[in-house]
């Protein structure tokens, strides 16, 4: 089962790649952009929130505030650790990845044929519960 998951993980970050790519995004790019939809957000909160660690999404950072997608403003709560906040380039490439991932939803939808079961959506939020109760527990 861990392994088609895996498998599943592997398609869906391609998947993401390529929903992201008509806005010049990567997957990992699109999933600091949403982090910061709501919001301005330092690095570590975007970090916890995505289950990475700081370096991994500070790298990503810097390429998107290199792009002008983001940008940074000081932090009134603390100096040294400032706010990432999207900049109209930003939000407007949010808005084209948007747009792509309906497009691909809908054709996920279409090749499954169905709608899906939510004894299936229960047991993958029972299983992710799981998995991060074991990261917890270390």
């Amino acid at each position: 089962m861990v392994l088609r998951i895996f498998r599943l993980d592997d398609a869906l970050k391609a998947a993401a790649n390529r929903i992201s790519e008509p806005a010049g995004q990567t997957g990992a790019r699109w999933q600091v952009l949403n982090a910061l939809d709501d919001g301005p957000k330092t690095v570590a909160e975007i970090a916890r929130l995505k289950n990475g660690t700081r370096q991994g999404v500070q790298r990503i950072v810097n390429e998107l505030v290199a792009d002008g997608a983001t940008t940074t403003n000081e932090n009134p709560k603390h100096r040294r650790y400032p706010l990432i906040c999207l900049t109209s380039q930003g939000r407007a490439a949010l808005e084209t990845i948007r747009s792509e991932r309906e497009r691909w939803t809908t054709a996920v939808s279409a090749a499954l044929g169905h709608e899906v079961d939510p004894a299936v959506l229960r047991f993958l939020d029972r299983f992710r519960a799981a998995v991060e109760t074991t990261l917890s527990n270390r």
